[in-house]
Parts: structure tokens; sequence; C-alpha cells
């Protein structure tokens, strides 16, 4: 997460490292991580799932691992997670962001909220998805950006509801 500086003039000035954190975040379907999905922060689903039920499914993995804090899943057009505690995240990205987003999804989530903002406030921020890439020559690396995300939060027990197109 990079909070930019206020009085910048430019993109390329970042603000102070608000928050540094290290956490451990597991991929459910990988066999290979099995052992460690008990020592999980943040457990992602990566396979592509129906819709229906995600956040009961992802609900169940929370109790199931008690000292997760952030369970992912995928859907067709969009993520959602479980957060303990019972805040549901659903996110849209752009075409582009998507495969990037799933991979980080959760870690942001996990972060976010140890850095003691609310996630409810998540629905007003601009989230630009991007990475650090490395320059050639010994120049200073650069900001990547992929695509935008759009994040809606719903409380424990709110009816899931979608729009007809």
């Amino acid at each position: 997460m990079l909070f930019g500086d206020q009085d910048a003039h430019g993109a390329s000035r970042l603000g102070t490292l608000v928050f540094s954190d290290a956490h451990v975040s597991v991929r459910c379907g990988d066999q290979a991580d099995a052992g460690r999905r008990e020592l999980a922060d943040v457990l992602t689903e990566v396979a592509l799932r129906v819709s229906f039920g995600v956040r009961e499914r992802l609900r169940r993995r929370l109790d199931q691992y008690p000292g997760c804090t952030v369970a992912v899943g995928r859907r067709r057009n969009d993520h959602l997670a479980v957060v303990r505690g019972g805040l549901t995240v659903a996110t849209r990205s752009s075409c582009g962001a998507s495969e990037m987003w799933a991979s980080v999804f959760g870690s942001f989530l996990y972060c976010w909220a140890g850095a003691g903002l609310a996630l409810g406030e998540l629905p007003r921020e601009a989230l630009i998805v991007g990475r650090f890439t490395a320059s050639a020559g010994g120049r200073p690396p650069v900001l990547e950006t992929v695509g935008r995300v759009q994040v809606s939060v719903r409380p424990a027990g709110s009816p899931v509801r979608r729009l007809a197109s």
C-alpha cells in the first residue's frame, strides 16, 4: 500500500511508509501448502468458482482455521473476501488488473486492517493495482499500473443482492 504525499506536484513522489507487516498467505488449492494452512493469516482460493455459496464457503474456511483473518475466493467477474468479525468485501477489477489483484487481494485487506484503517472506508478510496519493476542501468524503479479496483463492503448478516443488467 502506498500513500502519496498530498503536497506532491509529480506522481513520482511517494509519501512516507505508514505501516509495515509480515504475514502468511496460503493458497487453499495447493497441496504443497496444506500444512501451512494452520498458520495462515490469509487463505486464498485460486480456482475460479461458481458464484453461488462463495460467501458461506469462505466463512466455513475461517471457522476451520481459527488463526486465519481473511479468506478470499475468486468468482467469474469479481473477488470476494470474508474477514474475521463478519465483514464481506467484494471487488471488481479491470481486465488487466484481475490476475494480479487475485494474488494480492487478501494480503491487501489484511494489511489495511492491520494498519488500523477501517475496511468500511475502502469503497470511498481509489485503488490502482500495480507493482514496482526494476529499471536497467541503475535507474530508479518504475511503478507499473495495470488497472483499477472497485470495492464494496457489506456487514455480517446483510443479504447479497445482484443488480439486474
